[in-house]
């Protein structure tokens, strides 16, 4: 969206919604974006189909109609204690605890250690740690995850042509969801949905069109490829935007304005030729325990027994995948500090972790060897 006249809160952008895929392979069970209001709600417990694992706690997952609720499973920072809570408690009562502990039971921070190597959710076992299919994002012009299109698709697509956007390695882009999502900002309505890269071409791929020499449009949908908050750097995503109109839609001088770049076969941004469209890294969300997505953990009987091990996985893939954060830098949402988590094949930037508790999964430093007060946790539980 527009950064100036349409940007989300960085808060809501956070829990970005990530679909339970079934075992069929053919699509998602259901997803939706979570709004300010979930935060508000109150209940029991519950993990369900859909449900992924975020850092908000103690919030009730919510099924809409038929459509359940599910967002990005992340490695959550979770501070044991806000100073702030402590010394209202502290006035109020006339002594100090933990508000906001790390280790809170009963919920989407509990899991069990399975003998395959897989990891469920407590509250739910035939839900199973697992990956979600990568978003589309800028990376690096050159790097190895750029897309990179035939002669025929690209010169069709700079030409005007209706196109389905397929890479020359068969990779498909696609629509995360099947329905839209709303954001309304400063009085205006905004319709979107998340972009999603599958491994082979299926019959969700995207078909577009270029038009006016500067937007990519999705056929039939008043929608235009659009950098997240119109901010160009390698890792932010690009997703389907539109607007009540097709003059709200096409709005250039930012993150709509495209660039086909016909001797490399990639699609830049105009403001940004240095960036391409590409692949990005997987998060980590809840599948069907069988699944072809489900993590398998390499060293599953060390973490059984109560050691510090490096998150590394033997499947899916060739065992060259690791679990690791998406950032450094923490993130807050109300008390709670939070880091995402990302699969990647860069054996050194994997995590520690340590089953706690015979329910908790701590994260320890890689460095130093110290705790981080940081647990797996499930979105809003």
């Amino acid at each position: 969206l527009n950064k100036n006249t349409a940007e989300m809160s960085n808060t809501k952008h956070a829990f970005t919604a990530v679909p339970m895929y079934s075992d069929d392979e053919k699509g998602f069970v259901g997803t939706s974006k979570h709004d300010a209001n979930v935060a508000k709600s109150s209940g029991s417990v519950t993990v369900m189909d859909g449900s992924t694992v975020d850092s908000r706690g103690r919030a009730k997952l919510h099924r809409l109609g038929a459509i359940a609720i599910s967002c990005a499973l992340v490695v959550a920072v979770f501070l044991p204690c806000s100073g702030f809570s402590d010394w209202i408690v502290g006035l109020t009562s006339g002594f100090s605890f933990c508000v906001f502990p790390t280790k809170s039971s009963g919920g989407g921070r509990d899991w069990i250690l399975n003998d395959d190597g897989t990891i469920a959710a407590k509250h739910q076992t035939d839900l199973v740690l697992g990956l979600g299919k990568p978003p589309m994002v800028l990376v690096d012009r050159g790097s190895e995850r750029q897309f990179v299109f035939d002669d025929e698709t690209i010169l069709a697509l700079k030409g005007g042509e209706y196109v389905t956007l397929t890479t020359a390695s068969g990779q498909g882009i696609g629509k995360k969801e099947t329905r839209e999502e709303y954001a309304t900002v400063e009085g205006y309505t905004w319709r979107y949905i998340e972009a999603e890269v599958h491994k082979n071409a299926t019959q969700n791929t995207m078909l577009v069109r270029y038009e006016n020499d500067n937007f990519i449009m999705v056929v039939n949908d008043n929608m235009a490829f659009d950098v997240s908050y119109w901010v160009y750097e390698a890792g932010n995503t690009v997703n389907f935007v539109g607007g009540n109109d097709i003059a709200a839609t096409k709005i250039a001088g930012g993150g709509r304005d495209w660039v086909i770049n016909v001797e490399d076969g990639t699609i830049s941004p105009k403001s940004a030729t240095h960036l391409a469209l590409g692949s990005g890294a997987s998060a980590l969300v809840l599948v069907e325990k069988g699944h072809s997505r489900q993590i398998v953990m390499d060293n599953m009987e060390g973490l059984m027994n109560g050691e510090t091990i490096s998150a590394s996985l033997s499947s899916p893939g060739d065992g060259d995948l690791v679990l690791s954060k998406k950032y450094e830098d923490e993130k807050m949402y109300q008390f709670w500090h939070y880091i995402e988590s990302i699969a990647l094949n860069v054996e050194e930037k994997a995590i520690h972790i340590r089953y706690e508790d015979e329910n908790y999964l701590r994260l320890v430093n890689a460095d130093t060897g110290e705790d981080e007060d940081l647990v797996f946790d499930v979105s809003y539980w």
